[in-house]
């Protein structure tokens, strides 16, 4: 598992206990975008999107990030 992966997983887990209620995808999107800044060290979509760990292109999460 690499670090991006750990990161996430640890930040999806903990979003998950304290949002029980919400709509999975706000939260794993959440997840998403609090992995990429912390890891990225930027908040910028593009910056952020080469470091979430999915399978999607990076600019494929850019752009759902952008319509969301």
């Amino acid at each position: 598992m690499t670090d991006s992966q750990r990161v996430y997983t640890k930040v999806l887990k903990t979003l998950k206990k304290l949002m029980p209620t919400h709509k999975q995808g706000h939260v794993v999107t959440l997840a998403m975008m609090i992995s990429g800044i912390v890891l990225s060290g930027k908040a910028h979509l593009s910056a952020m999107s080469l470091e979430i760990p999915h399978p999607a292109k990076p600019k494929s999460l850019e752009n759902e990030c952008d319509a969301g």
